[in-house]
């Protein structure tokens, strides 16, 4: 039996944010790959909408750093790339779109791409920064994530 792995999934962090979530999952269920959510103890309704795009919603117990939910949610994926993101994140789609072609053109000579990621500041996400980060890498063990407490 051949089991074709997707190609992208999308591994999102959730905590709080709730009213920023929706802009969110929009820009992922845009890319159209799997999306793994790993829910690090909301309290509000953020689960439920989660369980609305996708069944793959698991808890993680907050550790106070990113590392261990991140690892943990790249546990969970099946695909060959993972692009990592926020809550309070989206991925901007054309960029997204510019570096998965990149991607395919050098095989596997990569394990890790930039890409650009948005940020949504203020009480209620009314600003914007965007970031290029080392988020979308390969799913083969060679990339995880590590934490300095400097």
């Amino acid at each position: 039996m051949i089991v074709i792995k997707p190609f992208i999934l999308a591994c999102l962090i959730v905590k709080k944010r709730k009213d920023i979530l929706g802009k969110c999952l929009y820009s992922l269920e845009s890319i159209g790959g799997e999306i793994i959510i790993v829910d690090n103890g909301s309290t509000d309704k953020k689960k439920e909408i989660a369980q609305k795009l996708t069944d793959k919603v698991y808890d993680f117990k907050w550790m106070n750093n990113f590392v261990e939910a991140r690892n943990f949610a790249a546990s969970k994926v099946s695909g060959t790339w993972i692009i990592a993101v926020d809550a309070d994140e989206c991925i901007d789609i054309n960029n997204f779109v510019a570096a998965m072609e990149e991607i395919k053109s050098y095989k596997d000579k990569i394990s890790i791409f930039l890409v650009e990621i948005m940020s949504f500041v203020g009480d209620n996400g009314e600003e914007i920064t965007v970031n290029t980060m080392a988020r979308l890498y390969k799913n083969d063990g060679s990339v995880y994530f590590l934490w300095w407490n400097v």
